[in-house]
């Protein structure tokens, strides 16, 4: 592959390859309007994420099949499948994966064993825990990595299997990427044994490394008591005399205990304080004489919810809360689940909270479906929490899907949120009295309203920093006002306004340091890709695809507000815009003058790709939305980046146009050859 080199032209950084081989817009646009509705519905087939370059979907050739995961029944033909990273012998080398050297090989299960590769660094992985009781959620984080090119740790490529032996191969969220991760560990190892949990890293320069760390999962040990709604709180608590109320299930509980309720029963209950004694698990049972596959009913008729406040290793899972105001507080709480819970509201009306962490630690909520209330869904505040898997619908009002208030280290992933139009998915609001907000990773997700890293007023200054979003699918787009992000390998649907870069409430000399690289971008209208205000600097542009079927004279994809041309604040590299119902575009708009590509190359040496892409399908609900098909215009033509993997974690850069040089695609997926 030949390397793009870095040239200057005038005041601005360009990014070039010798020779020039096609190229691909930059975009941004200027007027500081405000973001737009936009549709959206389910992420399918895309649902756990970017996924780990093992699983590279097969058909990254722009057609047919996305499904992923290793096939046993093709493993081992000699050729490489759906799912598969190799077969047999591979062609790829330890060198080209960025190692130093050493022998690659292809394992039984068709992915690649790096074991004995060269290490350009070590990535020091640092758990939250190493051993615990199932089921249980453990933290891992990478930030403190030596030895990165530029200490980038944000767009720096880590790519993780929380399974690499597949030991329980069809767990869900099994593969992530981001320098900070979460996972639920459903069920326990084999005695004596631990879940390898693999990480694979490439720095911005391409250099790699792997590392392992094993994570030990028990059963639970302790006393059990069963409840269910014919029960007698006179019994003995055993699934053949089980006991009527979690009340008395709660009087007679001690450190390790498990409660389980029957399910298809409900409960009414008018109080359930948690206390800080721990751990406890509440969950459920299925009676084999009374088979039943919906979760038991806590219903809270008097407005009382689950109080979890000052509670330590909680575990709630597999049951449906219904509530007047919202469902769970976990306020100073450390190290508790909440999973696979449904919570409802049983009014109309305002409900508040319905899971609050705030000032916790440690708090994890999976797979939960929160429906039909009014406020916000979560509101966290602390360090080192996670969301992962979780639905969220049927908003009648509020402000926020998720909102995380101040902390350190948050992961939120591979979740679905449609709610009220005036509302946000989720949003960063940073630290409290001003302090910083840092180490966020929002990955995978399914986001039909906007999504916002800022201060939530001119009273404190509340700094956000160190953000990765990557592999996402957003209707209304991200509202910016932060320091050191990464956005790549993102779909942007419809939003009238996708990327604001805004520097209203924080020191001219904080926002800044944004790479936009390697995102795809449809709108059937009149709309903008990115937006930068005055004031903000070192935004970097590069590799992104754009299609939009405006009528209007021109596009205003790539613009700013204000005076923000200068050295050093942007670095310019290849984009593509396809316009199809306009003559001539004119894409870039800067102190109010709309540019042609033509006339954009003059006067800041970045190239401009005006072709179709040729998407398979614009249907934001389809697996296949932005997949460019083989003969797509921004196939080869982009430039050099910091990811090393595509949405669905096929690797960067192959040759997908098959003229015998590898270069990174433009838009979310890298076509394979």
């Amino acid at each position: 592959m030949k390397r793009r080199s870095h040239d200057r032209v005038g005041h601005f950084e360009v990014l070039r390859r010798e020779p020039w081989k096609g190229g691909s817009i930059l975009l941004i646009c200027g007027l500081a309007i405000g973001v737009a509705i936009g549709a959206c519905t389910k992420r399918n087939g895309l649902g756990a994420g970017p996924a780990f370059d093992d699983a590279t979907a097969v058909d990254r050739k722009g057609n047919g099949s996305t499904e992923r995961g290793s096939n046993p029944e093709l493993c081992g033909d000699g050729r490489v499948d759906n799912g598969e990273a190799c077969d047999g012998d591979t062609s790829i080398d330890c060198e080209s994966l960025g190692f130093g050297g050493g022998s690659l090989s292809c394992t039984s299960t068709c992915s690649f064993d790096t074991s004995k590769c060269e290490r350009s660094f070590a990535i020091n992985i640092e758990p939250s825990r190493r051993s615990c009781v199932a089921p249980c959620a453990v933290f891992f984080d990478v930030s403190n990595t030596q030895n990165l090119t530029k200490d980038d740790f944000v767009r720096a490529d880590f790519q993780w299997d929380f399974d690499s032996t597949g030991m329980e191969p069809s767990q869900p969220h099994r593969r992530t990427t981001g320098f900070f991760v979460a996972h639920v560990f459903r069920n326990p190892s084999p005695p004596g044994s631990g879940y390898e949990v693999r990480v694979r890293g490439r720095d911005v320069s391409g250099q790699a490394s792997e590392a392992t760390v094993s994570i030990e999962v028990t059963e639970p040990t302790g006393p059990v008591f069963y409840v269910a709604e014919a029960g007698s709180d006179g019994g003995k608590g055993t699934i053949n005399s089980p006991l009527a109320t979690v009340r008395e299930a709660m009087s007679r509980r001690k450190p390790g205990a498990r409660i389980l309720l029957r399910r298809g029963d409900r409960f009414k209950v008018r109080e359930l304080r948690i206390g800080a004694e721990g751990p406890l698990i509440i969950g459920s049972y299925e009676d084999p004489g009374q088979r039943s596959s919906k979760l038991p009913i806590l219903d809270f008729p008097s407005g009382e919810l689950v109080m979890a406040n000052d509670s330590v290793d909680f575990t709630l899972m597999d049951v449906h809360i219904v509530a007047i105001q919202g469902g769970i507080s976990a306020v100073r709480s450390r190290r508790n689940l909440f999973f696979n819970v449904e919570i409802e509201s049983s009014i109309d009306g305002e409900t508040g909270v319905v899971v609050g962490t705030e000032h916790a630690r440690e708090v994890v909520t999976a797979d939960c479906h929160l429906h039909s209330f009014d406020g916000y869904g979560i509101f966290s505040s602390g360090d080192r929490q996670a969301i992962i898997g979780t639905r969220m619908n049927n908003f009648r009002g509020g402000q926020h899907g998720f909102r995380m208030n101040s902390g350190d280290s948050f992961y939120i992933a591979e979740n679905h949120i449609v709610g009220d139009e005036n509302m946000t998915s989720f949003t960063f609001h940073g630290g409290e009295n001003g302090t910083p907000m840092r180490k966020i990773v929002a990955v995978g997700n399914y986001s039909a309203q906007p999504v916002s890293f800022n201060p939530q007023n001119l009273d404190q200054a509340e700094r956000v920093s160190e953000v990765l979003v990557e592999g996402n699918r957003f209707a209304r787009g991200l509202n910016i006002e932060a320091q050191d992000l990464s956005i790549r390998n993102n779909l942007f649907f419809d939003g009238f306004l996708s990327i604001e870069v805004r520097n209203q409430l924080l020191p001219k000399s904080f926002v800044g340091n944004i790479s936009i690289e390697n995102n795809s971008f449809y709108s059937d209208k009149d709309a903008t890709f990115i937006s930068v205000e005055e004031g903000a600097h070192h935004i970097s542009v590069r590799n992104n695809a754009y299609y939009t079927e405006t009528t209007l004279g021109y596009a205003m994809i790539f613009g700013t507000q204000g005076k923000v041309l200068q050295p050093k604040n942007f670095e310019f590299g290849t984009n593509l815009v396809y316009v199809p119902n306009v003559g001539q575009v004119r894409p870039y708009f800067f102190d109010g003058q709309a540019f042609t590509s033509k006339e954009w190359l003059a006067k800041t040496g970045a190239r401009t790709v005006e072709g179709d892409p040729k998407y398979q399908t614009t249907d934001m609900a389809h697996a296949n939305a932005l997949r460019p098909g083989a003969s797509g215009a921004g196939a080869d033509a982009g430039d050099p980046a910091a990811g090393f993997g595509d949405l669905e974690r096929g690797l960067r850069p192959t040759d997908g146009n098959n003229d015998g040089e590898a270069a990174w695609d433009l838009g979310a997926y890298e076509l394979a050859p």
